[in-house]
Formats: structure tokens, C-alpha cells, sequence
């Protein structure tokens, strides 16, 4: 009951709008979240088919947690709701005592399956700028329904593909190359992708601006020759890649992005005069030598640190005027390596902080002991000449993260520091977040909002004339 009564409530603040506001709300949601809110009225669902008819984007999930969110119903005895309206109640009530969980997995990909092709079906535009599936948990013998999908959208002549995929379903991105001509903007995850593949969707996607390849195993060589559009280009988890090339006649590139693989890295040719900007992922077998002459060009660099291995020698970062470091609560920079390590950006002018989680920052919320917390007014020398502004991205008022800036702040003296605000969205996404609890969402304004504020003042202890910001 509690799913059904906050459908209603949603139904009672969309009242007040005209279907065309409606309609627009829909077009921006993923398309299960739309298809959610079209169950709770006649009206709601007579804007989502007309809607779904002209929609530029389609989004599906076919996720994992629909099926912790069906096998929940069997213990709570919810009565769930979806586009259909078969009566999954008695379903679940006639297999709650001897259903397994991988059961459960079946019947709710089943479900969302019949879901992705019937609204497929809703859908009568000629063209559709943007196609998301994300079926990490789809199997191989549900490969069909993804050519099916595939072939839709190349039909509708999308601009935008994001296919996020097991790599077991071991599908074939040959078609992907040949077929999507349109392409401004491609990320696949997954797929079974050759240096043949590479060649021709480059080939015949000369308008391709963004590519992101993940989790794919078949190669160890990587060339990219002729890509005349190409600006941003994200490399990851592709677990043999040795060796990359990249050069271009037209050469528009300005970022990359790396992550980690089974292996480093071992060579990297990259021509691209206009690069400035380059992400690294940091993890534990990461070797920073095939990176040297990049790192003599950019001007902009992201440090994803996913091990503390490869913390304790930096080389140096002779242009780079903003550094960004992207932590977790089990890898950072050890406080104590904070000044030589700045040192190698002899130009750095802003420094970005950002940690990432899986539980919820609710649960590490350090609002009293931020209060308890005494800080003293201290008198620092610059360990980096230049450095100007410091900002802590996404804040979430957890400890680690005020534990690192109030640290960084013994070592370094700045004109500006920024606190910007976790998003609320981000903050109350159950997609997100591992052990999400209700109560979060009444949360926000005092553990999130609240700690900003606190550590503004603590700040202000510290450095009396710095000007701290805290932004939403």
C-alpha cells in the first residue's frame, strides 16, 4: 500500500499542471519511471502513450534490483504495479513459499521484457535521438530481444546509444558498426568489440563525437586512425588492452578518459594537439610511464584513486592549472604526502575534491561529531605557489570528507574554497545508494545542508580571511 499511496501523492502535485507540462516531465524520465507514473490515473496514462508515441529518448532498465524489488513483495505482500495490468499480487502470492530468487531474476526480466517490447510498439516516430538499455542482467539466451531493440533503434536512426551489457551475453557489436550512421554519441559496456569493429564504425560514423568503450576482453591492441568529430573518448575496464594509438587528420579530440583493466597500459600514442583534459583511473598495478608526454600537455587532470599503491611517487604535472582527485573512504592520499604531492603541479590553481560511495551518506553523517569538533586559527605558507581555490564536489556532510578538506587546510592557505552541495536528486536516488531508507529523504536538509554550513564555520576559524562559499 505504501507504493500505491505515494503514486497518489504524485498524481496530486501533477494535477496542477497542463498535459503539455506532463508530457515534458515524462519525455525526461527513464522510460520505466514514466511508465510508473502512468499506472496511477486514466489521465496520467492517456499523456504517457501519447507521450511514448513522439518521445526523443528511450531509457530501459533491466535491472537486478526489480528483482530485490519483486522478491521484497513476496516477504511485505505489496501489491506492485506495472504498464500492464495483469494482476501480479496473485502471482506472487501463488509462488511466495517455494519461488527462489533466481526465479524471482526470471520473472521479472520476463516482465520487463514484455514492458521494453511493448512500448517499442507505442512508439511511431520516424527518428529518436537517444536509445538507453541497461541489461547487465539480461543472459545469453535473451540475446534475441536485444537484436530486436538494437535493430529499433538503428531504424530510428538514433543519435545517442548506450548499451550497457553482461559480457557473457558475448553480443556482437559488428551491426552496431555498420549500421548506426547518425551516431553523435556512443557507449557500450560489455560488448564483444574487434579492432575490424573499431575500423568501421569510425568508417561510417564520421559524426561520432563521443565514444566510450567498457568491459571488453577480445583485444589487446587498440588503433583509432581517422575519427574527424571524435571530442571525448573513454577507455575502461577492458581487460587485455596493452597498446593504444590515436591519431587523426582532423583532430578535435580534447578529453580522455582511462580507467583500469587487468593489465597496465603499456604504450600510448596519442596525437591530438587540441588535448586538455585527461581522466586516470588509479589502481593497484598503475604505472604513470606511458602517460608522461600527456601529462606534459594537459592543463586539466582527474585522478581517480582506486588504490594507495601508486601513491607514494607523482611525477610531475608541469602544465596543469586544475587537479582534480576523485577518493573513496578506503584509498586517499595519506595526509602526511598532502605537500609534496601538490608540489608537482607547480601551476595548480584549482583543486577539486570529490569521494565516492556506495552506502548512503546518511549512514556516515558526521554532523555531531563536525560540531564537537574544535578548530584552530592556523597560519600556513602555500605548499603549491599558485593555488587559489579549492572545492569539494558533491558534499554529503560525511567525515571523511571533512576529516581531508580541514587537513588539506592546515597544509594550504586559499583565497576561495566551495562547498557544493550533494544534489537532492542524487541524495534521494534509490538507484544509487546501497541500504536505502525512507527516512533519508527528510534528511537532506539536516545532515546535508546543515554539515555545508557547519564546516563553513569551521573553516572560517581556520583561515578567518578566506571567502567560503556553499553552493546548492
Amino acid at each position: 500500500m505504501m507504493i500505491m499511496s505515494k503514486l497518489a501523492d504524485e498524481e496530486d502535485d501533477l494535477s496542477k499542471f497542463p498535459d503539455e507540462i506532463v508530457a515534458s516531465i515524462m519525455c525526461w524520465l527513464d522510460t520505466e519511471e514514466a511508465a510508473r507514473m502512468s499506472v496511477v490515473s486514466k489521465r496520467l496514462r492517456k499523456i504517457w502513450k501519447s507521450t511514448i508515441q513522439n518521445t526523443p529518448r528511450l531509457a530501459f532498465n533491466v535491472d537486478y534490483k526489480f528483482a530485490k524489488k519483486l522478491s521484497a513483495a513476496h516477504n511485505d505482500r505489496l501489491t506492485l504495479k506495472f504498464e500492464n495490468d495483469d494482476d501480479d499480487s496473485d502471482l506472487i502470492r501463488r509462488y511466495s513459499s517455494i519461488i527462489n530468487e533466481m526465479k524471482v531474476r526470471d520473472l521479472m526480466r520476463d516482465k520487463i521484457i514484455n514492458e521494453v517490447n511493448g512500448v517499442l510498439e507505442l512508439h511511431k516516430a520516424p527518428t529518436l535521438d537517444e536509445f538507453s538499455l541497461f541489461g547487465d542482467r539480461l543472459i545469453r539466451k535473451q540475446r534475441h530481444h536485444i537484436n530486436t531493440w538494437v535493430h529499433f533503434a538503428a531504424k530510428k536512426h538514433v543519435k545517442k546509444l548506450t548499451l550497457h551489457l553482461n559480457t557473457a551475453i558475448r553480443y556482437d557489436a559488428t551491426f552496431i558498426a555498420d549500421k548506426f550512421h547518425c551516431l553523435r554519441d556512443l557507449y557500450i559496456k560489455g560488448l564483444y568489440v574487434t579492432q575490424n569493429v573499431i575500423r568501421s564504425l569510425f568508417s561510417n560514423c564520421p559524426f561520432l563525437e563521443r565514444f566510450s568503450l567498457l568491459h571488453s576482453y577480445k583485444f589487446d591492441k587498440l588503433k583509432i586512425i581517422s575519427a574527424p568529430n571524435l571530442k571525448y573518448l573513454h577507455l575502461s575496464d577492458n581487460w587485455n588492452l596493452r597498446q593504444f594509438k590515436f591519431s587523426s587528420a582532423k583532430n578535435v579530440l580534447d578529453t580522455i578518459e582511462i580507467g583500469g583493466g587487468q593489465y597496465p597500459l603499456l604504450t600510448i600514442d596519442v596525437s591530438a594537439p587540441n588535448l586538455s583534459h585527461l581522466n586516470l583511473a588509479i589502481h593497484h598495478c598503475f604505472k604513470f610511464d606511458p602517460y608522461l608526454t600527456l601529462l606534459n600537455q594537459i592543463k586539466r587532470l582527474a585522478l581517480r584513486i582506486g588504490s594507495d599503491r601508486s601513491l607514494l611517487q607523482f611525477p610531475q604535472f608541469s602544465k596543469v592549472d586544475h587537479l582534480e582527485l576523485i577518493l573513496s573512504s578506503s584509498y586517499q592520499i595519506p595526509i602526511h604526502l598532502l605537500p609534496d604531492f601538490l608540489k608537482t603541479a607547480p601551476l595548480l590553481n584549482t583543486l577539486s575534491i570529490k569521494f565516492c560511495r556506495l552506502r548512503h551518506p546518511a549512514k556516515d553523517n558526521c554532523l555531531k561529531w563536525l560540531g564537537k569538533h574544535i578548530v584552530e586559527k592556523v597560519e600556513v605558507n602555500h605548499s603549491c605557489q599558485y593555488i587559489k581555490v579549492v572545492k569539494l564536489d558533491d558534499f554529503a556532510g560525511c567525515q571523511d570528507e571533512i576529516e581531508f578538506l580541514l587537513n588539506l587546510l592546515y597544509t594550504v592557505s586559499v583565497e576561495k574554497i566551495i562547498i557544493q552541495l550533494m544534489p537532492f536528486t542524487v541524495w534521494r536516488n534509490r538507484k544509487t545508494w546501497w541500504c536505502y531508507e525512507d527516512e533519508f529523504d527528510n534528511l537532506y536538509e539536516e545532515f546535508c545542508q546543515g554539515s555545508g554550513q557547519l564546516l563553513k564555520m569551521k573553516i572560517l576559524q581556520m583561515h578567518p580571511n578566506a571567502d567560503v562559499t556553499v553552493k546548492l
